[in-house]
């Protein structure tokens, strides 16, 4: 699969935290066939992957990991950074090996936000800490400042890849990528249809998390 790696860098503050520890992070809102038929009409359907494996000698680390993300339906009405996100998740534990997964996720139309991640970064076996960002940092006023993405009822659409990225040594952060064109979005939606052959992948639209900080911006050709 082909996805485009960005050309240029952007910051996104993050706090870094030596020997912070993620706590679980609550399953995706799984795609079912029975799910799918039942609330097609008023749900919409969100694609995207997420790279959850290590990256070595990167960053100034030995090696920097996503770990979780997660969104908030807006308006967003959860206060502080204690309750959990509305989406919210969470790689398969501490996987050395290159790892990516994709999600479908069946949500309420409306606008999602980035509003949590959290990064693993290693020095050393017992040099280990955390770049991570929530509510607080994410939004302002209510408005996202990572980037958000959409979704209306009866709709597929892929909003993108996430995976660390190292906008300045020693500041690793989270990134939007892309497909890079037709044939590689052709491709992805075949392995999602073979994942889901119920759902109708032909009308998926290609829509990417619109951000100004994380990713750069892009339509297909």
């Amino acid at each position: 699969m082909r996805i485009r790696w960005k050309q240029r860098f952007a910051s996104l503050l993050a706090i870094w935290l030596w020997g912070a520890v993620a706590g679980p992070v609550s399953a995706e809102q799984a795609l079912t066939e029975r799910a799918y038929a039942e609330a097609r009409a008023t749900m919409g359907v969100v694609l995207l992957g997420v790279s959850w494996g290590r990256a070595w000698g990167y960053c100034g680390f030995e090696n920097v990991q996503l770990r979780s993300l997660g969104f908030d339906h807006m308006p967003v009405r959860k206060h502080g950074d204690s309750p959990s996100a509305d989406i919210e998740l969470e790689g398969p534990g501490l996987t050395a090996k290159p790892i990516s997964q994709d999600y479908a996720l069946l949500l309420a139309p409306g606008e999602y936000a980035l509003t949590a991640f959290h990064i693993k970064a290693a020095k050393s076996v017992n040099d280990v800490g955390a770049f991570q960002a929530r509510r607080s940092q994410l939004l302002e006023n209510g408005a996202p400042l990572a980037g958000s993405f959409t979704v209306a009822a009866n709709e597929v659409v892929y909003v993108g890849h996430f995976a660390p990225e190292c906008p300045q040594v020693g500041q690793p952060t989270i990134w939007r990528y892309y497909l890079r064109d037709a044939a590689a979005l052709e491709e992805y939606l075949a392995k999602v249809k073979g994942a889901h052959p119920y759902l109708d992948v032909g009308a998926a639209r290609f829509r990417l998390f619109k951000t100004s900080s994380i990713g750069e911006a892009f339509q297909l050709p």
